[in-house]
């Protein structure tokens, strides 16, 4: 959030930024450090101010104090944290990737930033005290055969590097030094990919998981996952997840028709650049469908999430629904190596075997924008060889 100008010139007495009011009967004030600083490395999260009275006029000392803490923080940051954080290295680029307003890093989801987060502390506990200037094509060189000869995954060190592009890009924005530079050479550097996985569940197996989810009582995790494969959906569009604090993105009862015949949805991955939502039929899967109309009769009211956990009585968190996958799975003797992340491959590599069904369908099916996309969760692709060479044969 900007600051106003009065808190440089002292212009508005009454500003204090920071001010919160908490304790028992909130008449508490403190100065809170705002996150983006205290994510940069600044100390002083809170600092208590003394008693008073929210409703009344705001006290002049404390709006003074408030600016000074406020001032103080901003000074640091501007310093890069005076020895803490030297400016130009990657350590301090990295505080700035994650604290700039206007840093693509804030026009992620959180559960994004929470995978960044990861990231970027791999990166910064190798080039941290570097600076970006001195980052050459031999140390990063050095960093990729170090990784390898550690056994490193492909999977590892594909997306540290592409995270270091990532905070690359931002240190060109704000212009800072070498950055750009590095940012050169890991384009023309050679990452290996990770390799693309080559299992799916088949339709037995999900058939299987979902028989060991009924027998458990699971009753809307079986909903879950059946209407993940027949429709597609990847697991956060139906069970959903927290977002700041909020839990969003699932199904909910209110996107499905009265009569249970059909459920609307804009897809969370691809909401901006595929804003339209999609509108499923239901009477195709009369299945799913007499599953929800049984769910819907036990119910008070058909609002909020509709998967929700026997065990806690709310929606399913990812590890829930993580967890309660392998345990049915473990049940249902189905391989270890059969992920729940796998059930939209397994539903558009079924799919694709079926006589008539095109790339565009297909596409459409998986809510992707490209079919380079669809390409990538298509598995068994012995078995498309050999069809074709069959077709070619029959001619």
């Amino acid at each position: 959030m900007p600051f106003d100008p009065s808190l440089w010139d002292n212009s508005d007495p009454t500003y204090a930024p920071g001010l919160v009011w908490g304790g028992r009967d909130s008449k508490h004030a403190y100065w809170v450090a705002q996150r983006r600083y205290v994510k940069a490395g600044y100390k002083v999260k809170r600092v208590p101010l003394g008693r008073g009275d929210k409703t009344a006029p705001v006290d002049l000392a404390m709006a003074a104090q408030c600016r000074d803490l406020t001032r103080e923080m901003l000074r640091w940051y501007e310093n890069a944290g005076n020895a803490a954080v030297s400016a130009g290295t990657w350590k301090w680029l990295i505080a700035r990737y994650k604290t700039d307003e206007f840093s693509r890093y804030q026009d992620v989801k959180a559960n994004t930033r929470r995978g960044y987060d990861q990231w970027l502390a791999l990166v910064e506990s190798v080039l941290g005290h570097i600076q970006i200037a001195d980052t050459n094509y031999p140390v990063l060189a050095m960093i990729q055969k170090g990784k390898a000869k550690k056994g490193r995954s492909d999977h590892h060190i594909h997306y540290w590097f592409n995270t270091l592009r990532r905070v690359a890009r931002h240190g060109i924005l704000i212009e800072a030094k070498g950055a750009a530079t590095v940012s050169e050479i890991l384009s023309t550097m050679r990452i290996p990919s990770p390799a693309a996985r080559s299992i799916a569940p088949t339709r037995a197996q999900i058939e299987a998981i979902v028989a060991a989810s009924d027998t458990a009582g699971l009753r809307t995790f079986s909903l879950g996952v059946l209407i993940q494969y027949w429709f597609g959906l990847r697991a956060v569009d139906v069970r959903g997840q927290i977002l700041d604090g909020m839990w969003a993105d699932g199904l909910t009862w209110e996107m499905f028709s009265g009569d249970l015949s059909s459920f609307t949805k804009v897809i969370s991955k691809t909401r901006r650049s595929l804003p339209e939502p999609y509108t499923f039929d239901l009477t195709l899967t009369p299945n799913i469908r007499q599953r929800l109309i049984d769910i819907a009769e036990d119910l008070e009211s058909r609002s909020g999430p509709i998967t929700i956990s026997n065990k806690t009585g709310n929606p399913f968190t990812p590890d829930g629904w993580s967890q309660a996958w392998a345990r049915c799975r473990t049940a249902a003797g189905v391989p270890k190596e059969i992920w729940l992340m796998d059930t939209r491959a397994g539903a558009l590599t079924d799919a694709s075997q079926m006589t008539g069904v095109t790339q565009v369908m297909l596409r459409n099916a998986g809510q992707h924008k490209d079919a380079a996309t669809t390409g990538r969760y298509l598995r068994d692709r012995s078995r498309d060889a050999n069809k074709v060479v069959k077709l070619r044969m029959a001619k």
